[in-house]
């Protein structure tokens, strides 16, 4: 019955995404019905009444950047006009409403905030980030990188890849060895998900990313794994705190800005149990004037490369 349920529901989002924009039209209920939220999560623009006497509705998705609000058909109609040739504005809507869904609305997140409720006694924040969410900017940047660019989308590792696995798979072999059974480990900052693949060998493996559309064409292409989009602190939000024998954080850290490093980091440890192993890798900043003379700048949105004494510290 459950798989039944699950294939309706993606038929369901197959239907919405036929559309341009999905509307949310006046109802009894004075909050945003789930189409709203299946429109986002679909990738397609949603247009909702802003129920009346529910200020709380309007804090949750921004008006013009997340979600689209009119209040009469006159500005219904005004929407769908503007909307219906400017596709690079649903990209963007679109974008920035997933990236808000998956960061503070996901039944994971709303289950955890209850019990939370529960045990503590102190009401959700149900209109804050938790741990990092990605600009439009960065997500529709690693879409193309992850999703789209032949050399660094395939399944396989290419070669920069490959000589970092061969590092990275020596410290894991030892691991596994002192382990004594099949590890738990989690990978955080999987991009496409090759590394997730290989780390699968030695353990039961859950590859993280804050990227929506960078998890989903990994999912599409490792469908036995498990992946998971958020951050560290989101992980450890709905409970996976040193859940782990392993984590395997790979040429991430450079792009996480240097005033965030120390509270990333934290993020990191937070997931290993007492007496687990981290296996994180960076390129050198002591080479990277070098390595930009040769390759060219770097064009990922942040670039900020650390020495080893500053990896250490």
């Amino acid at each position: 019955m459950k798989l039944v349920r699950e294939a309706l529901f993606r038929l369901h989002l197959d239907g919405i995404r036929l559309g341009f924009a999905n509307i949310n039209l006046p109802s009894m209920l004075k909050a945003y019905a789930g189409r709203v939220t299946e429109s986002m999560a679909a990738a397609t623009p949603a247009m909702s009444w802003l129920p009346p006497d529910r200020p709380a509705c309007a804090r949750l998705f921004e008006a013009g950047k997340e979600i689209e609000l009119f209040s009469s058909p006159a500005e219904l109609q005004d929407l769908l006009t503007r909307q219906a040739p400017d596709s690079e504005r649903r990209n963007r809507q679109v974008t920035a409403a997933r990236n808000t869904l998956l960061n503070r609305h996901t039944t994971r997140i709303r289950l955890r905030q209850y019990q939370n409720w529960l045990d503590q006694g102190v009401a959700p924040d149900f209109f804050s980030d938790i741990g990092y969410k990605p600009s439009v900017e960065e997500s529709l940047y690693y879409k193309h990188f992850f999703a789209e660019d032949p050399h660094w989308s395939r399944p396989t590792p290419n070669g920069d890849e490959r000589s970092r696995w061969e590092k990275i798979q020596a410290m894991v072999a030892r691991v596994r060895e002192e382990q004594g059974a099949p590890l738990r480990i989690v990978e955080v900052g999987c991009g496409r998900g090759w590394l997730t693949k290989l780390l699968n060998e030695y353990g039961a493996v859950l590859g993280s990313e804050p990227v929506g559309d960078v998890i989903h064409h990994a999912q599409g292409m490792f469908q036995e794994l498990e992946f998971f989009t958020g951050s560290a602190e989101l992980l450890q939000f709905i409970g996976l705190k040193e859940s782990f024998d392993l984590l395997v954080c790979s040429e991430v850290i450079e792009h996480v800005p240097y005033a965030y490093k120390d509270g990333f980091v934290a993020g990191l440890a937070s997931l290993v149990r007492p007496g687990g192993y981290l296996i994180l890798t960076t390129p050198r900043a002591d080479i990277y004037p070098e390595w930009s003379e040769k390759y060219g700048k770097p064009p990922q949105p942040t670039e900020d490369w650390l020495t080893e004494a500053q990896l250490k510290a």
